[in-house]
């Protein structure tokens, strides 16, 4: 049997085992066309909410051998067909300014193995294999972003965390029996509005949205990070993104929403009665017009920790024009030249429960 041969019965096999595969519960699947000539990489896939097995398991036998061509299905909803015309999108793409990027919120957490329960078991997500795989620390992959969960004293974030989800039924399942085992002191599920409304371990505020009902570049995905700010705020709060990290702000009467990647804000609400936490989360972003905006930031006093060629941090949000405190809010600001800009990130495809 010729090495070719070979391999033509194998595709076969793979085929018929994709068939069968393809039967399951999960509804967002597509197929995506696979050119050997490196038309589609298969690592961003990857990064994206597909996993590898997916990718063997799907290939389907080549037609004529002159196109050299190969499908793989994939349980992965893409935004839109790469041969889509830009000119027929139903809305308009919004423009980004500085940040390009919400990369992930750090959140200290005192135990891993009820951090596990949740954010693994009941959210379906993803600890990152690579990084911070030891005892200190977890990386808890989102699509493309990330939550970072530390150990330490628990973060009693005064906001909310928005997140796309590909199987938001079975998370909501997972979440209603998570109360009755011994890690889900604390946790709540209710439906709101079409989304849901969590309440994690320590006090921790989610809201879970299906893919398709909020915009986002990816069904899997951290969407935004609301924080409940002071009456009176959100104005000086909005020039200080427009003015001085130059980010696109949409206004309302008692609201910013600063755009910070594709898809994804940072939105600042006035409460009569903030909730202000404990004021410890950070955020992160990637950023251009790094250094004038690093410089502008420093003249300003709020620089945390000094840029170090790849990052530097805030520790608070001030008025542009007379230095005042408005909020406080940690910012990771990473450049572009980041080693982990763009790293692909392992996420799985299927919940197994």
């Amino acid at each position: 049997m010729t090495p070719g041969t070979r391999l033509r019965k194998q595709l076969d096999r793979n085929a018929a085992f994709g068939a069968r595969y393809a039967r399951n519960r999960v509804s967002f699947q597509m197929t995506l066309d696979i050119i050997l000539k490196q038309e589609l990489d298969v690592a961003p896939l990857i990064g994206h909410g597909v996993g590898i097995e997916q990718i063997e398991r799907g290939f389907q036998p080549a037609h004529t051998r002159e196109d050299n061509a190969r499908k793989v299905a994939v349980r992965f909803r893409a935004p839109r067909s790469r041969r889509s015309n830009p000119m027929e999108q139903n809305r308009a793409v919004p423009e980004l300014g500085a940040f390009v990027s919400l990369d992930h919120v750090n959140l200290t957490v005192p135990d891993h193995a009820r951090a596990t329960a949740f954010f693994i078991d009941a959210l379906g997500l993803t600890r990152d294999p690579f990084r911070n795989v030891g005892t200190r620390n977890m990386w808890v992959n989102i699509g493309t972003h990330q939550i970072h969960l530390p150990l330490g004293k628990p973060t009693r974030f005064g906001g909310e965390i928005g997140l796309v989800m590909p199987d938001l039924a079975g998370a909501r399942s997972a979440l209603d029996k998570l109360p009755a085992t011994p890690f889900g002191e604390g946790v709540t599920c209710r439906d709101e509005n079409g989304s849901l409304a969590v309440t994690g371990p320590w006090g921790m505020r989610l809201r879970l949205f299906a893919a398709g009902t909020l915009p986002s570049v990816y069904p899997l995905a951290l969407a935004y990070v609301t924080c409940d700010v002071p009456k009176g705020a959100a104005a000086g709060i909005a020039a200080f993104y427009e003015q001085v990290t130059l980010c696109p702000v949409e206004r309302g009467a008692s609201q910013a929403i600063v755009r910070v990647g594709p898809d994804q804000e940072l939105r600042f609400v006035e409460r009569d009665a903030p909730d202000l936490g404990d004021q410890t989360v950070h955020v992160a972003v990637y950023l251009t017009r790094y250094n004038e905006i690093y410089a502008r930031l420093k003249a300003l006093g709020v620089v945390k920790e000094a840029d170090n060629g790849r990052q530097f941090r805030i520790d608070r949000i001030v008025h542009p024009q007379t230095g005042a405190p408005l909020y406080v809010l940690e910012h990771e600001m990473r450049n572009l030249y980041h080693p982990d800009y763009r790293r692909s990130l392992v996420n799985r495809a299927l919940r197994l429960d």
